[in-house]
């Protein structure tokens, strides 16, 4: 039924060709010529032919239909291996925006940019494509080192509307141009691809342990499972539908024999789908590491499961010296397998301390954020600690490694990096804060690279999908020649007193990569920046109430030695002349404050505590009518009168000086036994006010 009335819809939109069919069946005479054909046609053929197209044209729309329908069940399994063909022959079938951004989008999720880029290139060209694909498409463009055009895209990207950070937006931008600056500036050094460690496969995550590397790959390998849970799920219990290649175990070999690799704990390994990402302490006594496994929801109806993802989590294991084995790994506690994932665990040497990272949405920055753990006991851990907007940004913060000096080494695509993930150094400053220095090129490509585990500076291992690689990701190992360390010291001062100016802001902008720090001075004004090598920069101080400093240029263009640069920044404190305020007056031989002298002592109470700095001499006066020793008693009440209620309304007592001086400060000629008008005298009943700096 469906398909014959689709064939009556399509016939009904083409009137003409109706009409010409309808008036053809009169039995099988020829009864005229059709104006859309030249040819006499038996009714039959007409029709016959016009079903024919009709068919072929419902049909194809039809498998290209079905074709997606069976590629999104895929995409939305993270089943891109599966995926990809599907979407193709969608494409095939019938090319549009949905099936050329499926294929794209699981390219780009597989990190295959080579692959996505030409589909993407498709999709934007496409009238019905979105904003989200265009910032998608700058994506891949940046990872294939097309810098140029992936700014262009970015620059015209309508920020208004679309749902992505516009900082990030902004530092993809920048990243474009010093992508260009670090391949023209790369950090010297031996680089070399693991090739005997690495395969056709994915491998990554290199650590030490007692001799040997230890590491993660997706290479080929047949472990025993249980997996009778497998029955009538979407989960393979030997390839990761993501890639399709084997999932992710944990390997133990040399870097001069690749027939000595092997799986590093086939007990371990047997527990989990994934596992990776080893950590050790020191000792090599306590194992961390992330892992997946498949774990039921309660059924809503009998032989039903709740749809959910499987995230990632973390466990832990320590050695058994007498049964020489690893015990039973544990979970780590925060772990939520259906709310959200935690994995690329470092685990200190002490073994005091674990860093990971998580995708937990809370008091997040973005997409996954680097945490902390403090151990409490040794069987306890403190809650995790978001590690602020210094390290995190609204991408993806990964792999963190901490060195014997303190330094984070991680990997990010938030930071200003050149495509994909790059390695990052962050340093830690004075004020409990950090500053993050790209690790450059060679260490960094277009594509992305993380896991770094490095020693004295940029030395050690990391992973890399870039190109002309053995596999997917590949293990590295980068020798950095002599680090050269430059930093910059320095403090702010006030011109004229010479005294530290504390809460100044301090900016360094890198004059060649046009990227400001800046920092506040402590109470001591004491700044401090890590610089890079052969960069120029320009330096500065302001604060409110302060001229700015005249500017300071450095460089560390030409350096041969490891230098500390020290830096003097001055500030002069603008002068700002005190306010005149008006005097109060009072009544005959009297002290109180009278009702019109309330707003100016209430005014002059908020200019107080607007100017914490201001000290206040209150001077109040008599008129001539009295005696001069009564006159002096008088003008003192009338001092500390004006005291009192300021006092009352919050200003310290410290702050104020009250003095009487009776009638030895007369405003007009109204002195003894002179005659003077009611109006006269009054000018004389007063307080005056003068302000003083501290």
């Amino acid at each position: 039924m469906k398909y014959r009335s689709a064939i009556s819809l399509l016939i009904q939109k083409r009137p003409c060709i109706h009409q010409d069919i309808f008036n053809m069946q009169q039995g099988n005479k020829i009864l005229f010529r059709s104006k859309f054909y030249f040819n006499t046609i038996r009714p039959n053929r007409v029709i016959a032919a016009a079903i024919t197209i009709i068919a072929t044209l419902f049909l194809q729309n039809a498998n290209a239909q079905y074709a997606l329908k069976l590629a999104r069940e895929q995409d939305s399994l993270y089943n891109y291996a599966k995926a990809i063909p599907l979407y193709e022959k969608a494409y095939m079938k019938k090319p549009t925006a949905e099936a050329a951004r499926g294929i794209a989008g699981a390219y780009f999720k597989q990190r295959a940019f080579v692959d996505a880029m030409p589909w993407y290139a498709k999709l934007v060209a496409m009238e019905d494509h979105t904003l989200m694909d265009e910032f998608f498409y700058a994506q891949n463009l940046m990872s294939s080192r097309q810098y140029p055009e992936a700014k262009t895209v970015l620059s015209k990207l309508d920020t208004t509307n679309i749902a992505i950070n516009h900082t990030l937006i902004a530092n993809m931008i920048a990243g474009c141009d010093s992508a260009v600056y670090w391949a023209a500036h790369p950090v010297k050094g031996d680089l070399a691809n693991l090739e005997k460690l690495n395969s056709r496969q994915s491998d990554w995550g290199a650590t030490n342990y007692k001799g040997n590397i230890i590491f993660a790959s997706s290479r080929p390998v047949q472990l025993k499972r249980k997996e009778p849970f497998f029955r009538n799920t979407s989960f393979s219990p030997s390839t990761y539908g993501w890639t399709g290649d084997s999932y992710q175990h944990i390997y133990s070999g040399n870097t001069n024999d690749s027939a000595g690799i092997s799986i590093f704990d086939t007990a371990i390994a047997a527990g989990f789908y994934h596992i990776a990402n080893a950590s050790f302490t020191a000792d090599g006594n306590e194992m961390f590491f992330a892992v997946t496994r498949y774990i039921k929801k309660k059924a809503k109806f009998i032989g039903k499961e709740y749809p959910y993802h499987i995230n990632i989590e973390i466990y832990y294991t320590a050695w058994d010296a007498v049964k020489s084995a690893w015990k039973q790994p544990v979970r780590f506690p925060y772990d939520d397998i259906l709310q959200n994932s935690m994995g690329d665990p470092f685990i200190t040497p002490d073994g005091k301390t674990l860093y990971f990272v998580s995708d937990a949405k809370e008091n997040s920055f973005g997409g996954t954020d680097i945490y902390y753990s403090k151990r409490t006991r040794d069987t306890s851990w403190a809650t995790p600690v978001n590690m602020g907007d210094s390290i995190n940004t609204p991408g993806n913060e990964r792999t963190p490694f901490l060195d014997s000096a303190g330094n984070l080494y991680f990997a990010s695509d938030g930071h200003i990096g050149m495509g994909g993930l790059d390695i990052y150094k962050a340093t830690p400053d004075a004020n409990g804060g950090w500053q993050i220095v790209n690790a450059g090129v060679p260490v960094n490509s277009p594509q992305d690279d993380f896991t770094p585990y490095f020693t004295n500076g940029y030395k050690g291992y990391f992973a890399s999908n870039r190109l002309l690689g053995k596999g997917g990701d590949d293990i590295y190992r980068f020798n950095a020649a002599r680090i050269l360390i430059f930093k910059l010291e320095g403090e702010v001062l006030n011109t004229k007193t010479r005294l530290p100016v504390s809460n100044a802001t301090v900016t360094l902008n890198n004059l060649i990569l046009n990227a400001p720090l800046t920092v506040t001075t402590g109470t001591d004004g004491t700044f401090s920046f890590m610089l890079d090598s052969i960069t120029t920069y320009r330096l500065t101080a302001i604060k409110p109430e302060y001229t700015p400093s005249a500017t300071e240029d450095l460089s560390t263009v030409g350096l041969q030695e490891s230098t500390v640069i020290h830096k003097t920044l001055y500030l002069d404190n603008i002068i700002i002349p005190p306010p005149v305020i008006e005097p109060i007056y009072y009544n005959f031989d009297k002290w109180n404050i009278r009702g019109d002298a309330e707003n100016p002592l209430d005014h002059i109470v908020q200019l107080m505590k607007e100017n914490p700095n201001w000290k206040l001499e209150i001077s109040s006066h008599t008129d001539s009518r009295g005696s001069d020793n009564y006159n002096m008693r008088l003008s003192q009440q009338r001092a500390e009168s004006v005291m009192k209620y300021l006092t009352d309304h919050g200003i310290e007592a410290g702050r104020l000086s009250a003095q009487g001086y009776g009638e030895t400060r007369l405003v007009n000629n109204c002195s003894n036994r002179m005659p003077c008008s009611e109006a006269a005298h009054q000018l004389n009943r007063r307080s005056e006010f003068m302000v003083q700096e501290k």
